[in-house]
């Protein structure tokens, strides 16, 4: 199996050697424990390695993302004038318009890695025909459409053949991995980050395909995130 690079300095130790090629992943975690760091250094790691990438954002600006990248001495605009990296802010409600951003963006450039950041701002803005749902019901509640949502981008994602981070915020006190409760199953891997107050933490859940280190194990962030100990 081909492995590609995370970009995350002892991360890839943890997973036989990177992320299994054309697979999904989702990095989950609360607010500020640095998954949009995380999807743009998987990105910026990528492009120096002329492997181009897609980041798809429904929360930020194009603008702000280049800058606040700057604190990390990550030079965004420089990769994008290189056709490296695409960086587009969506906002939309229509999920068959988003896929299409999404395939147009990538097929632009040739991309070979793509960070969705985040699902939960997706699920909570898009909309998505009952008829996906393939069931009876005529007209789904909020929870099932956002489940069907989430699990549509996914299940188009994956036919893309990208290597992909998704992004997910976790509410406080739940059992799930994600806001939504599914994509966590949907994805073949799962990383949560966690932020105790005295440590980050990171921790690899699942990968498919690859026989991972499940402990839990300290991470900073400095220029960017790089993993220190257990």
């Amino acid at each position: 199996m081909e492995r590609v690079a995370s970009g995350i300095p002892g991360l890839d130790e943890l997973t036989e050697g990177g992320f299994p090629e054309g697979h999904s992943i989702l990095v989950s975690g609360s607010p500020g424990t640095g998954k949009s760091i995380f999807g743009l250094q998987f990105l910026y790691d990528g492009a120096l390695k002329n492997e181009p990438g897609v980041y798809i954002t429904f929360e930020e600006k194009v603008d702000k993302i280049i800058l606040h990248a700057k604190r990390f001495g990550w030079d965004l605009q420089k990769l994008i004038d290189k056709k490296l990296l695409i960086i587009e802010s969506i906002d939309v409600n229509d999920i068959e318009k988003v896929i299409g951003i999404v395939s147009k963006r990538a097929s632009e450039i040739k991309a070979k890695r793509l960070v969705v950041d985040s699902l939960s701002k997706f699920s909570l803005q898009t909309t998505i025909r009952s008829d996906v749902f393939k069931s009876e019901v005529r007209e789904p509640d909020a929870k099932l459409r956002e489940i069907g949502s989430i699990y549509f981008l996914i299940t188009r994602i994956n036919a893309l053949g990208m290597t992909s981070v998704l992004i997910s915020e976790l509410p406080a006190k739940t059992g799930y991995f994600s806001r939504d409760g599914v994509s966590e199953f949907e994805c073949d891997g799962l990383i949560l980050l966690e932020n105790t107050g005295e440590d980050r933490l990171i921790t690899v859940h699942k990968m498919r395909g690859t026989k991972i280190n499940t402990q839990k194990h300290v991470f900073v962030i400095e220029n960017g995130l790089k993993i220190v100990g257990d």
